[in-house]
């Protein structure tokens, strides 16, 4: 009895810690803007007119031991991204950020789109992640980037949307969420880190290279406090030269 209270107050000291950060990062952003989230069914391209896309992906679906880092990504992206209007106010200046699933299950994704937070089970994630994830889709978009994607899951952002190019035109920014030997407390505060500082960001005007700074100097400010050292977030977040290929 007396050994389980330690750790209990270290979960608890971390979760502190993860939120104290998060609200932190909260209060630096001024500007107003906002990381938006769209589903992304298969057979259909991306809204135009976005300065970034960003894309969840899976390159397989997960094993036991893989399964809750799924869980807390998926339940961070559904949870903390504010649902893409049809009609956007100034998308230049916007990150949209794009979760594949297959055709013909709007009503069902609907459902997740007013999530809150303590609102989805485990029951409920692993539908997502085992039944509504397009897998496929998700192979098609990582085959379009330099280099294997075997492991992740990944946050991949590009300037132009994956979906209408034969490749990444553009230097595009991935990042390996697992890489740098996280943990699945930590893959949930990775993406809503994501979404904060992509939030700061005008995309109209912001450089990709000076977003993936910003954005490896709070994840490391945040794993420090979970004994991930910052080369390995460093590591993990990459800046790679895209192909030069021509739009479809």
């Amino acid at each position: 009895m007396m050994s389980a209270q330690p750790r209990t107050q270290i979960a608890s000291g971390k979760e502190f810690l993860f939120s104290l950060a998060l609200a932190l990062l909260a209060l630096q952003c001024g500007c107003g803007l906002q990381t938006v989230r769209y589903f992304l069914p298969a057979g259909t391209t991306e809204p135009t007119g976005y300065g970034l896309y960003s894309y969840v992906l899976f390159a397989h679906p997960p094993s036991d031991q893989e399964l809750p880092s799924y869980r807390a990504i998926a339940k961070a992206y559904l949870q903390m991204l504010t649902q893409g209007s049809p009609t956007p106010s100034r998308p230049e200046s916007l990150n949209a950020t794009f979760l594949p699933v297959k055709r013909g299950l709007q009503t069902e994704l609907n459902q997740f789109s007013t999530a809150r937070s303590g609102k989805l089970s485990d029951e409920q994630l692993d539908h997502v992640i085992r039944d509504l994830y397009d897998y496929d889709r998700a192979g098609e978009l990582l085959e379009k980037l330099q280099h294997s994607h075997t492991g992740g899951p990944y946050i991949v952002s590009n300037r132009t949307a994956l979906s209408l190019a034969n490749g990444v035109q553009e230097p595009y920014l991935d990042q390996d969420i697992t890489a740098c030997g996280a943990s699945p407390e930590f893959a949930g505060p990775w993406v809503r880190i994501f979404e904060r500082i992509s939030a700061e960001q005008n995309w109209a005007s912001q450089k990709l290279n000076v977003f993936a700074i910003d954005l490896i100097a709070a994840l490391s400010t945040a794993g420090e406090q979970v004994g991930i050292a910052a080369p390995a977030i460093q590591q993990a977040i990459k800046l790679i030269s895209g192909k030069k290929t021509e739009s479809k």
